[in-house]
């Protein structure tokens, strides 16, 4: 049976990114905030998340909201001039979801996400402060628009 009307995919989007000079610890730093207006469905669709940090022994964070649902990652040792990618693992033992950061872009047997929402918001904090090195982060998306 044909679909009537148009169709919607999430188109990929410019990345998002953050190079925040001199951050503050424990100091959230947005690198996306995307909402719709009332009425809409859905806008943004997430494929991914990566950060780092300019300075040596600092740990980093990031969370994410959905509308209005939080995900916050522990605190993740980082080293200078690395790249960290962002997960979720849905933990049933624990009945939870946590975030967390690896080095590896295909970490185990956990896999990246696809987050879709009507309002997406993505932070990155460092939650030490032993250097004042930038704060980076890059945010892979997709908008909602007409095929």
């Amino acid at each position: 049976m044909p679909i009537s009307g148009g169709w919607q995919i999430h188109e990929y989007q410019l990345e998002l990114t953050l190079d925040q000079a001199t951050p503050v610890q424990n100091t959230w730093y947005p690198v996306v905030s995307v909402e719709v207006p009332t009425g809409v469905m859905s806008n943004a669709l997430m494929y991914g998340i990566g950060a780092g940090v300019e300075d040596t022994n600092e740990t980093i964070q990031f969370r994410i909201t959905v509308d209005g649902q939080t995900i916050t990652s522990s605190a993740f040792p980082a080293t200078h001039s690395t790249n960290y990618y962002a997960f979720i693992d849905h933990r049933a033992i624990n009945q939870d979801v946590a975030g967390y950061f690896s080095t590896n872009a295909t970490s185990g047997v956990q896999s990246p996400y696809l987050l879709n929402g009507k309002s997406i918001l993505v932070e990155l904090r460092k939650t030490t402060a032993t250097g004042t090195g930038n704060l980076v982060g890059i945010v892979t998306w997709g908008q909602l628009t007409n095929a």
